[in-house]
């Protein structure tokens, strides 16, 4: 009964805030709406695909005004918007709500409704050199297979990208590989992938500084013949602006290089 009750609230109030003004509703009860635009400190929507066709929505107030994301509505141009979740911020006593935007048309609709911008994704234009080197000319079957990755910026302007978030496991799920035993077979992918998260951090390359990550390829694979292998590496960059202090990322891309490593027969 308590299911068909909440069934029965949600079908009457749908039809009640499409007919309300654009808003922030809190719908604490859900036969009186209340609009609580008045209690928001700011809100921010920033692009979350390269092709800006995905959009991420964050409303921020004042800790103890807000009630929990399931409570609230935001209803803009006679179309409801509901919040993924929310969390305080910090020592700052702030409340974040969220929200995913897959409905293009209404991305600008919201930003006017609060005066805010739209953050798109653009192409940061940096430039970079990437090397996959080997730490020894041969390995032997039974040490680390060490490659390091090198990333140079060959660019004229700073950039920054993200490291970490994908190594809180068996290995950092941040690379990618491929191999071959040349001219014989692909090998499997025997390690494993999962993780939780992890902590990361921004890395500053201005032009002509390099930066180093070393991984043992031993987590990917079992090199149990002698002979080459080629192997196809990436690394998955989450590019920051950095001017800016919210961590957001302005653009996504992979560092990508081929290599061979040699094994002892």
């Amino acid at each position: 009964m308590k299911l068909i009750a909440l069934l029965v609230a949600a079908v009457f109030l749908v039809p009640k805030l499409m007919g309300m003004d654009d808003g922030l509703y809190d719908i604490s009860d859900s036969t009186h709406p209340k609009l609580i635009d008045d209690q928001i400190a700011s809100v921010t929507i920033w692009s979350t695909s390269n092709d800006n066709r995905a959009y991420y929505l964050q409303v921020r107030a004042p800790s103890g005004f807000l009630p929990a994301h399931d409570k609230m509505q935001l209803v803009i141009s006679n179309q409801t918007v509901p919040f993924n979740g929310w969390g305080q911020e910090g020592m700052e006593k702030i409340t974040v709500l969220d929200a995913s935007l897959t409905n293009l048309e209404i991305v600008p609709l919201i930003a006017q409704h609060f005066h805010t911008n739209v953050l798109d994704r653009h192409h940061p234009g940096n430039e970079m050199l990437v090397q996959f080197i080997p730490a020894k000319e041969e390995f032997s079957t039974n040490e680390p297979v060490t490659v390091t990755l090198h990333i140079t910026n060959i660019g004229k302007t700073d950039f920054t990208y993200m490291q970490g978030g994908s190594q809180r496991g068996a290995r950092d799920n941040q690379f990618a590989f491929t191999a071959e035993y040349l001219g014989r077979k692909m090998l499997p992918d025997v390690g494993d992938p999962m993780n939780f998260g992890g902590l990361g951090f921004g890395v500053l390359l201005k032009p002509g500084q390099s930066h180093d990550l070393s991984v043992d390829l031993r987590k990917w694979f079992n090199f149990t013949s002698g002979g080459i292998y080629e192997i196809r590496g990436s690394y998955s960059m989450a590019f920051q602006d950095p001017a800016s202090k919210d961590f957001r990322t302005i653009w996504e891309d992979y560092a990508c290089g081929r290599f061979e490593i040699r094994m002892k027969q």
